[in-house]
């Protein structure tokens, strides 16, 4: 048999008989046929009842302001973090979801982000703040790297379905020692009825991953 590609696992036609010209299968052979469709359809019905998401390996959006808005809610907040700024102001205008803001705001308030929120300002949906270190209002600005980082992958725990698998490729981008505190309170608030497997290049980021259940595996 030959595996036209991962789609397989969601269309079966992608396993065919190898070459061009039909085949005629033996018995033995034609029974293995019908268990890999088999077993092919238990995998498809499974993964469209999960959500799964696959981040990075660079997160990297615009994170202060968005033009042209077309986009209903989703959950899913891109490969690189595209569409946060999108998720995250549906989330500011639910009710349902004010606690997890209150958390939100809470975290980024002790990294020196104050007053965070995302809505609408002069036609554009943008996210602003106040920069406690130097007072200054930000509204549609620019955001640090490492903060892009801690939001998307706060903002994916928020509206992952349940259950999910999330992936993060270089999980730890722009992060600097003392983060990875932060990622386990986050962790400890969301991550109920999701996995989630995390690629990181650094070690202390893993000595600060503080939770019974994380499990580790070293890739050599």
């Amino acid at each position: 048999m030959e595996v036209a590609d991962a789609s397989v696992l969601l269309n079966p036609d992608g396993l065919t008989p190898k070459g061009g010209q039909a085949l005629q299968l033996v018995s033995s052979a034609s029974e293995d046929y019908d268990t890999a469709l088999t077993v092919i359809k238990v995998l498809r019905e499974y993964l469209s009842s999960v959500g799964v998401y696959r981040m990075g390996p660079y997160i990297d959006f615009r994170g202060g302001r968005v033009k042209n808005i077309d986009v209903s809610y989703t959950d899913f907040v891109g490969e690189h973090g595209e569409h946060v700024v999108e998720v995250l102001s549906q989330l500011f205008t639910d009710p349902r979801r004010d606690q997890d803001v209150r958390l939100l705001r809470k975290i980024f308030s002790e990294l020196g982000f104050r007053n965070f929120r995302a809505g609408w300002y002069g036609g554009d949906l943008v996210l602003s703040y106040i920069d406690r270190r130097g007072g200054l209002v930000h509204i549609g600005d620019e955001l640090p790297c490492h903060m892009k980082t801690i939001l998307a992958l706060t903002t994916q725990l928020l509206v992952a379905r349940k259950p999910s698998l999330i992936l993060i490729e270089n999980a730890d981008f722009c992060l600097g020692e003392g983060l990875g505190n932060v990622i386990t309170k986050l962790l400890s608030n969301y991550i109920d009825g999701k996995q989630l497997i995390m690629e990181v290049r650094n070690k202390w980021f893993i000595d600060e991953l503080k939770m019974p259940h994380v499990v580790l595996y070293s890739v050599a």
